[in-house]
């Protein structure tokens, strides 16, 4: 008798890892955190434009209920411009260089019941961010004004973001599920400054100004993380 009911016992509790994956955990704080992939379009001065493939990081702190999720959410980029003209207070150059993006700001998302593939259901949302992307030129010709090799742009951006994706229902957020999904992001540009950073340890802002006309970046990115904890 002993014997059959251990039997038993084993059989209930393997049916009962085995059905886990199909709930997921709610009512919890959990961060997350991942890889981006994707490519950024961006206008300059006068017209000019690039687009550009780069890579980068996203992290995202928040709650989660059953349905939804809300979250404060940071996406980094990093990529390359080709070709640009910028304005900075009096100065205007047309170069090549470095391009770094860091934006934040609340994200709301709603979990569906749609499942695209077993335990990985579909969920979407959205939000407005905040930005600051940084220009570092590394050839670049001087129209008008003064710019020197140690001086860097960055522009302070709004706009939002929408995203849709899939994730992967686990019954605690220990066991680390698994999320992918694509970033559409729009932001236009508020304020640029001229800063020189040529010392490290010492970031001098050499003007700000509103941008001459409108600077606006488009971003396409194909994130990837899990549930850190």
């Amino acid at each position: 008798m002993e014997k059959l009911l251990g039997k038993l016992f084993w059989i209930y509790l393997t049916l009962q890892l085995a059905w886990l994956p199909a709930f997921s955990y709610e009512d919890e704080l959990v961060l997350k955190g991942g890889v981006n992939a994707g490519r950024m379009e961006i206008t300059g001065f006068n017209g000019s434009e690039d687009n550009s493939g780069g890579v980068g990081f996203n992290t995202h702190f928040g709650y989660k209920w059953t349905k939804w999720e809300f979250a404060l959410s940071s996406y980094i980029y990093y990529g390359k411009v080709d070709q640009l003209a910028f304005q900075g207070n009096s100065s205007q150059i047309n170069g090549n260089g470095s391009f770094r993006h860091v934006s934040f700001g609340p994200l709301l998302k709603y979990l569906t019941d749609y499942q695209p593939f077993k335990n990985y259901n579909f969920y979407f949302g959205g939000g407005p961010s905040w930005s600051l992307q940084t220009i570092k030129l590394e050839d670049f010709r001087v129209v008008s004004g003064e710019f020197k090799r140690q001086h860097k742009l960055t522009y302070r951006s709004f706009g939002g973001l929408l995203v849709f994706g899939i994730e992967e229902q686990m019954a605690f957020k220990q066991q680390h599920p698994v999320y992918v999904e694509f970033v559409y992001s729009y932001m236009a540009a508020s304020k640029v400054s001229v800063v020189d950073a040529g010392d490290f340890s010492d970031t001098n802002i050499l003007s700000e100004s509103k941008p001459g006309q409108s600077i606006e970046t488009w971003f396409w990115m194909i994130s990837a993380g899990i549930a850190l904890f």
